[in-house]
């Protein structure tokens, strides 16, 4: 008796789930660069110091949640 292989059996391979998870992570971080750059530009900032980089405080919000403004006479402005 002869054995017949499957053509399921000859082509099985991983290359469409392959596919459908790198098209998975690519819309995943298409959509988070997305929600990003919205983030980073709702605010409008009003009486901000020359000195301070309104650009720099709004990624500090946003990777950290939080950010610290203090004045020194001598040192003037910082931010941490």
């Amino acid at each position: 008796m002869k054995k017949v292989k499957s053509k399921i059996g000859l082509t099985r391979n991983n290359f469409d789930a392959i596919d459908d998870t790198i098209m998975n992570s690519q819309t995943f971080y298409d959509y988070l660069d997305r929600f990003r750059k919205v983030c980073l530009s709702m605010f409008e900032w009003i009486n901000l110091p020359k000195t301070m980089n309104a650009r720099w405080l709004e990624q500090t919000l946003y990777e950290d949640g939080i950010a610290t403004l203090f004045k020194d006479e001598k040192y003037r402005l910082y931010k941490y």
